[in-house]
C-alpha cells in the first residue's frame, strides 16, 4: 500500500478541521457531535479519529489554534518591519487575519457567512475557558503573547512620533486589544462590524 504524503495528510487534517469549524459555528462546541463533523467532512470515522484522536476536544483545540496563530505571527512580523504601517492599517489587517472583513455589511453571501463563522468560533472558544484547561491555557497564553507583541509595536509607533506618548504602551495595547474583541462580539450580536471605521477612530484617538 503506497504511503500517504505529508502534504496529503496536511490537506486531509485541514479538511476535517474546516468541517468542524462549520459545525461549531452553526451549533456551538457542545451542541456539535462527532457524528455531525464526520458527516460534514464526508470521511470515515476512522480517518477523522486518526487525525484527531481525542475527537471533538482535539478539534476544538485545533480550530482555536488555527484562528489565533496567524495573528501572532503577523504582529511579530509587523513589530520588526523597518517601515511602520499606520495604526489603522495594522488594526484592519489584524481583523482580516481573524476572519473579519472590511465591509460593514458585505454584499456577498459567502463572505457574510465567513465573517459570521469566524466571529462565532471566537465566542465559542471563550465559552470553553471554564470547561477545558488546555484551551484556557492556550487562550490565556495567546492573549498575553498578543499583548506583548502589540506593546512592542506601540513603543515603536511612539518612538517614531506616529502616536501619542501621553498613555503608556500597555494602556494603548489594552485599548486596541479590547476594541478588537469588541468588534468580534459586535459581529456576533448585530451581524456586522465596520472595521475600517474602528481603525480610523483608534488612530485619531491616539494622535
Amino acid at each position: 500500500m503506497p504511503k500517504i504524503s505529508q502534504d496529503r495528510r496536511n490537506r486531509q487534517a485541514a479538511h476535517i478541521r474546516a468541517a468542524a469549524e462549520r459545525c461549531f459555528a452553526r451549533t456551538g462546541f457542545h451542541g456539535t457531535s462527532m457524528g455531525q463533523i464526520i458527516a460534514e467532512a464526508g470521511m470515515s470515522s476512522s480517518t477523522v479519529y486518526h487525525y484527531y484522536p481525542e475527537g471533538k476536544q482535539s478539534l476544538i483545540r485545533a480550530v482555536s489554534a488555527a484562528r489565533i496563530n496567524p495573528l501572532l505571527t503577523q504582529i511579530d512580523s509587523l513589530a520588526s518591519q523597518p517601515v511602520l504601517p499606520s495604526v489603522q492599517i495594522v488594526f484592519v489587517d489584524a481583523m482580516h487575519t481573524l476572519g473579519l472583513r472590511n465591509d460593514a455589511q458585505p454584499d456577498d453571501l459567502t463572505e457574510r457567512e465567513t465573517i459570521d463563522l469566524y466571529a462565532r468560533l471566537a465566542v465559542n472558544a471563550w465559552t470553553e475557558l471554564p470547561r477545558d484547561p488546555q484551551i484556557r491555557d492556550m487562550i490565556v497564553g495567546n492573549y498575553a503573547s498578543i499583548r506583548s507583541s502589540l506593546t512592542d509595536l506601540i513603543r515603536r509607533w511612539q518612538n517614531a512620533g506616529m502616536i501619542s506618548t501621553k498613555l503608556s504602551a500597555k494602556q494603548i495595547g489594552a485599548l486596541i486589544q479590547n476594541s478588537a474583541f469588541g468588534l468580534i462580539v459586535e459581529q456576533v450580536v448585530t451581524g456586522h462590524s465596520d472595521i475600517p471605521a474602528a481603525g480610523q477612530t483608534l488612530e485619531e484617538l491616539l494622535k
